[in-house]
């Protein structure tokens, strides 16, 4: 016997006053002996509804069952901050998604997730890291970003020349003769290694990319802090619909996230220079200075939404701390087979984006639940 996939709720119009439709039931062998074409009756025996057809002769079952909503996601944590003073850069958050392309760390996209329309599932959106507060304080992580049971790590802080710097999703660039922070498996790369002790000028490392590590710092100048490692392209949002939800950093038709902040310099000799520049993904660019000197560049936080690192400082005292870009989580499905959903917590309520067939939903902030109805 063939079976006819049909929704309920295109076969009946369920009124709203809670009455049930009620069809005719019975066993296989109870079925009508002259039954009339289009005929509808319950069957006990099978456990489904079913209709007679004349042309065929026969009955054919309905099968009533909703199917599972497959979602595509991005997972972007918070990117972390720089070390205070001759601070290397914070690294960016954690990324993991299911868009082809690959997740960060240099690892294959993941699967997307089957869900049961109806049922409540998590999402969080991760916080940028603060500035680290006071003296030489190294960088601080960002918060963790979630959907599900898909959880990507904070970036990692960057080091300064007391601290080490810290691992994270992707982890923090280092001061003097110290190593950068590691990045977690699947998600990001490791921050850029410092160099030397007590020079004029001590460059520092930027922070790791989800889509490169940042490169480790091999002398001493006043321009020869790393670069923030690159972040990852994922499109799962084109880049028009990325500039319009400011999310990610677009460069030409490609949306990237979560980008290292760049090294910053501290320059005991006053000569003039830079820190460099953040990642593409939303890193911050490093600072250049040392104490409170007029000629000091103060490092940039790393663009909110795209998880980027905080840009490293100049040194001497009288430098903010860059701080980490927020997180984002960004959710595509097909249009067809949702048609509603429900945002409970303190998480912003997107309103879908209709790409071709699909449909995306962009948190940008907030911890709470979405449930999806048909």
């Amino acid at each position: 016997m063939a079976i006819t996939k049909i929704e309920v709720p295109e076969l009946f119009d369920f009124g709203s006053d809670n009455s049930a439709f009620k069809l005719p039931t019975g066993t296989t062998a109870e079925r009508p002996t002259s039954p009339s074409n289009g005929e509808m009756r319950f069957n006990t025996t099978t456990g489904y509804v079913e209709y007679y057809d004349t042309t065929d002769t026969q009955w054919w079952e309905i099968d009533y069952a909703i199917d599972p909503l497959t979602v595509n996601y991005l997972v972007v944590a918070g990117g972390g901050s720089s070390g205070r003073d001759n601070g290397g850069a914070g690294g960016a958050g954690g990324l993991r998604t299911s868009w082809p392309g690959g997740s960060g760390g240099g690892s294959s996209s993941e699967n997307p997730i089957t869900l049961t329309l109806g049922t409540a599932y998590n999402v969080a959106v991760g916080d940028g890291a603060p500035s680290a507060s006071s003296g030489s304080l190294a960088g601080v992580a960002g918060s963790v970003s979630t959907f599900d049971s898909i959880t990507s790590a904070g970036g990692g802080g960057g080091g300064t020349s007391v601290y080490a710097a810290t691992a994270g999703g992707s982890g923090g660039g280092a001061t003097r003769a110290l190593t950068g922070g590691a990045g977690t498996a699947g998600q990001g790369f490791k921050g850029g290694d410092g160099y030397g002790s007590g020079t004029n000028q001590e460059p520092t490392g930027g922070g790791g990319g989800a889509g490169a590590a940042a490169l480790n710092v091999t002398t001493t100048c006043n321009t020869c802090a790393t670069a923030g490692g690159v972040g990852k392209i994922v499109n799962i949002l084109n880049a028009t619909n990325a500039v319009n939800q400011s999310v990610g950093q677009v460069s030409g038709s490609s949306v990237y996230y979560a980008g290292g902040g760049g090294g910053g310099v501290q320059d005991f000799g006053g000569s003039g220079g830079n820190g460099a520049a953040g990642g593409l993904g939303g890193g911050g660019t490093g600072g250049y200075g040392c104490g409170s000197n007029p000629s000091n560049i103060q490092p940039l936080a790393g663009t909110a939404n795209t998880g980027g690192g905080g840009g490293g400082t100049g040194g001497c005292g009288g430098f903010t701390s860059g701080a980490g870009g927020s997180g984002v989580v960004i959710l595509r499905y097909p249009t067809a087979s949702v048609a509603s959903f429900v945002v409970t917590g303190s998480l912003n309520t997107p309103t879908a984006i209709i790409e071709g067939t699909d449909s995306v939903l962009v948190f940008k902030s907030g911890t709470g639940t979405i449930t999806f109805s048909l």
